[in-house]
C-alpha cells in the first residue's frame, strides 16, 4: 500500500488520521493538531535527534512508525508486549519523513488555504526567557505537556517519565536540558548549510503560487496541480527503487537503529513509549469521570424535591 495514503491521506502522520489512537478518540494528524492548538510543528532535524529528545521521538513513534507498521500490527505488538517495529521499518519511516515532510505540509496548507502553521523553520525560540517562562510551543499532546523524560546515562539507565507534580526540581532540570536541545536543533534546522530551510522556503513559495491559481481552477485541475507541486517538494529525487541519496539515508539510519537495538536503548524507549500511552489513557479516563461527576443527576435531591411538592 502507498505510504503517502497511509500516513498522509487515510491514517496518521503530518496530515489527517481516521484511525483511533489508544484513547479511542478521533485523532487528526499533526498538522491539524498544530493548526488547532497554535503549536509549533517539529522540524525534520528534530525527529532525527531520535532518543536525544524522547518527547519528540514519541511523536515519531505514534504518528509515523505506527503508520509504517500498520494500526492492527501496532496494537497487537503493544497488547502482546512484543517489539513494536523492525529495524528496517524504523529506518524506512525516517526516510519517508525526510523525503516527504515538505510535500505533506504543502498539501495540508493547499487544502486549507490560509492555515498558519508555525514550524521550527520560522518559529522564535524565546532565547531571552527563563526556563520557567520559556514558551515551549513545540507540539505535544495535552496529556503529556507536564511530563519530562530523562534519557539513559551513567546514573539513570532508563527513560523515566517525570511529572511536574511528582518531582518539581527534577522536572525543572530536565526541561532546561530539553530547552538546550531544542534551541540547538532549531538553529541547525534554520541553517542554509546543514538544514532544510531552503526546502521550507520552496514549500511556502509553492503554497503562494497554488493559492493564487486554485481560485481559477476546477477541483480536478486543482488536484492535478497540487500533486505535481508535491512531487517537486520531495527532498530526494524520486525514481524506481529509490534515489542514491534516499538509499544511502536508509542504509545509514538502519545502522543507527541496529546500534540502538544492540545497546538496549530501543527496548528501553519502547518501554517509555508504552508508559506515555498509559499516561494519556489515564488522563482521558480521569477527564471522563470528571465530566460524569459534573453532569450527574443527584437523585436524592430530585426525588426529595418531588416528595416535598406532594
Amino acid at each position: 500500500m502507498n505510504f503517502d495514503m497511509i500516513v498522509f491521506g487515510k491514517q496518521r502522520g503530518l496530515h489527517v488520521s481516521s484511525s483511533p489512537p489508544p484513547s479511542h478518540r478521533h485523532h487528526p494528524g499533526m498538522c491539524k493538531e498544530c493548526d488547532a492548538t497554535k503549536s509549533t510543528l517539529p522540524s525534520v532535524e528534530h525527529f532525527q535527534q531520535r532518543y536525544k529528545n524522547p518527547r519528540v521521538y514519541f511523536l515519531f513513534y505514534n504518528y509515523f512508525l505506527r503508520a509504517v507498521m500498520g494500526e492492527n500490527k501496532w496494537k497487537s505488538n503493544i497488547k502482546e508486549n512484543k517489539k513494536l517495529a523492525t529495524n528496517i521499518a524504523e529506518a524506512y519511516a525516517h526516510s519517508l519523513l525526510e523525503n516527504n515532510y515538505f510535500a505533506w505540509l504543502f498539501e495540508y496548507k493547499a487544502k486549507k488555504i490560509g492555515a498558519d502553521i508555525k514550524t521550527e523553520y520560522d518559529a522564535e525560540s524565546g532565547d531571552d526567557e527563563s526556563d520557567d517562562e520559556w514558551p515551549d510551543s513545540l507540539y505535544m499532546p495535552e496529556e503529556l505537556r507536564s511530563i519530562e523524560i530523562s534519557a539513559p546515562d551513567g546514573d539513570d539507565d532508563e527513560f523515566n517519565l517525570v511529572a511536574e507534580a511528582d518531582d518539581e526540581e527534577r522536572h525543572r532540570e530536565l526541561k532546561a536540558k530539553r530547552r538546550e536541545i531544542h534551541e540547538e536543533t532549531e538553529r541547525a534546522a534554520r541553517s542554509r548549510d546543514s538544514g532544510h530551510l531552503r526546502q521550507y522556503e520552496e514549500m511556502n513559495h509553492a503554497c503562494d503560487g497554488y493559492s493564487s491559481d486554485a481560485r481559477m481552477l476546477d477541483q480536478r485541475q486543482a488536484t492535478t496541480k497540487r500533486r505535481k507541486l508535491m512531487k517537486t517538494l520531495k527532498v530526494h529525487s524520486s525514481s524506481k527503487g529509490g534515489s542514491d541519496a534516499s538509499n544511502k539515508f536508509i542504509f545509514d539510519m538502519t545502522a543507527q537503529v541496529k546500534e540502538d537495538h544492540a545497546s538496549g536503548n530501543q527496548k528501553k524507549f519502547e518501554k517509555a513509549y508504552r508508559k506515555m500511552l498509559k499516561a494519556i489513557e489515564v488522563s482521558n479516563e480521569e477527564e471522563q469521570r470528571s465530566i460524569k461527576r459534573k453532569y450527574k443527576v443527584d437523585c436524592d435531591v430530585l426525588y426529595g424535591a418531588e416528595e416535598e411538592e406532594v
